[in-house]
């Protein structure tokens, strides 16, 4: 059904809905994760910290293709033009093989000394290698989940998606419960288990995105013979659209993996309550990259409807209903932060400093949802390029290099650090606005 003026609201909700329960759902993982890691104590939850911001760093660094696929299957799917959906989708799978075989080397080979240079403790390190290496060894099937994916939604299929989620979820709690304390005929792994219950959830996901896009059980399709030939025209196209957003995630790859360093620089104790707070706050992130899903799907449609005047409102709708949501979880966590930390099971230390951290991050909620949901619609319209100066700004210029100065030349300390996020995210709504309504979105020609 093409988007109208009328169902504009009922789309919103019927593409970010499933986006944000399946969002919700990778977040229950890292949350679960960390309630059976913490029970092993602050080392191994360091650890899982430490080597889980390198794993996701590295992966959406190489996966800002998707960016590239998701503007050209939602505007090929709303000018109803199937053969360059299916074309699209099939390169994009044969890139996203590539691109995992360098994740997967670039893992393994550097486990240990990304996390030596990261600052973990010797006993952190110690732990955390075997866990990063074990996860990147699924790569390959990671990135094909990624494509698969971002090609479904953008066809405007996010149920899908979520259904994939769930099971890859069950499939998760259960071997990380029987491998990390070694239930009934299983060994006691630790954070070894935890990692190969990643790995195995992982390939499942790949396998059944796969075999949904190959029998046309979704709004998209892929033939074999899309995937079995390089098409230089899309490939060079998708690549032309995913290098704005490229080097953004590099860069912004590099400002976070500084953040949680100097993190890691104030202590073990400080690092794990940074891993708890972000594990909580992650429900509402989770809940606005389902509205800038839904964003990006419904601006590219727009477009490629030639409907410019219901692009923008799906703009200012996407963002007006992420920024309600994500202000009521700031308000949650501003008033009930202690019995959510308290599901952690920290030591005392541990949780004075969460408690500290969770309340700063209240007041960033509104802003992060504008900053979201207008970065999403402009790489659904195909401009990357603004997205990625509004991340260059925010994440090198403010969280870095203001974090640093809050936490060590003033003596903040972690207060510093999470403040710094704060001015990041009013900035960067600030820049993503400015470019909005410069307008170069609207002159963006995708052929």
């Amino acid at each position: 059904m093409a988007i109208t003026s009328d169902n504009l609201n009922r789309k919103i909700f019927d593409l970010s809905m499933p986006c944000i329960v399946e969002n919700l759902l990778h977040t229950s993982i890292f949350i679960i994760d960390a309630l059976m890691i913490s029970r092993l104590g602050a080392k191994y939850l360091a650890a899982a910290v430490l080597a889980g911001s390198i794993i996701w760093r590295i992966s959406f660094t190489l996966a800002c293709i998707q960016s590239g696929i998701v503007a050209m299957v939602a505007r090929f799917y709303g000018a109803r033009d199937y053969r360059r959906v299916n074309e699209t989708i099939g390169q994009g799978l044969l890139l996203g093989t590539i691109v995992g075989s360098i994740a997967l080397l670039i893992g393994t080979i550097g486990a240990r000394p990304f996390l030596q240079w990261m600052g973990g403790a010797e006993d952190v390190i110690e732990v955390g290698t075997p866990y990063m290496r074990i996860i990147f060894l699924a790569s390959i099937f990671r990135f094909i989940l990624f494509i698969g994916t971002a090609s479904l939604r953008g066809a405007g299929d996010t149920r899908t998606p979520m259904f994939i989620t769930l099971l890859m979820n069950i499939v998760n709690v259960v071997l990380n419960w029987l491998l990390i304390f070694g239930i009934w005929i299983f060994p006691r792994l630790e954070l070894t288990g935890a990692a190969i219950a990643s790995a195995i959830s992982i390939t499942i996901g790949a396998f059944l995105v796969l075999y949904v896009l190959s029998t046309g059980k979704s709004l998209a399709k892929v033939s074999m013979k899309a995937v079995q030939r390089f098409n230089m025209g899309i490939i060079r196209q998708i690549l032309r659209i995913s290098l704005p957003n490229g080097v953004e995630q590099i860069l912004m790859s590099i400002g976070f993996l500084v953040f949680v360093r100097m993190v890691a620089e104030l202590g073990t104790t400080t690092l794990a309550a940074h891993g708890i707070t972000i594990r909580i706050e992650s429900i509402s992130w989770m809940i606005g990259i389902g509205f800038a899903i839904a964003t990006t799907t419904l601006v590219g449609q727009s477009l490629g409807q030639g409907e410019v005047g219901l692009a923008k409102r799906s703009f200012r709708n996407g963002m007006l209903l992420a920024t309600g949501t994500m202000t009521f979880l700031g308000i949650v966590f501003l008033t009930l932060t202690r019995p959510l930390i308290g599901l952690f099971a920290p030591e005392p230390e541990v949780m004075e400093i969460a408690v500290v951290c969770l309340r700063i991050t209240a007041f960033e909620q509104p802003l992060i949802a504008i900053a979201m949901t207008y970065a999403g619609g402009m790489r659904g319209a195909g401009d990357t390029l603004s997205p990625m100066i509004t991340g260059i700004i925010g994440n090198i210029f403010i969280r870095v290099m203001v974090g640093y100065v809050l936490a060590f030349t003033f003596g903040l300390g972690i207060v510093g650090i999470y403040l710094a996020t704060v001015i990041d995210w009013a900035c960067r709504s600030v820049v993503i606005l400015w470019f909005y309504r410069k307008g170069k979105w609207e002159r963006v020609v995708i052929t």
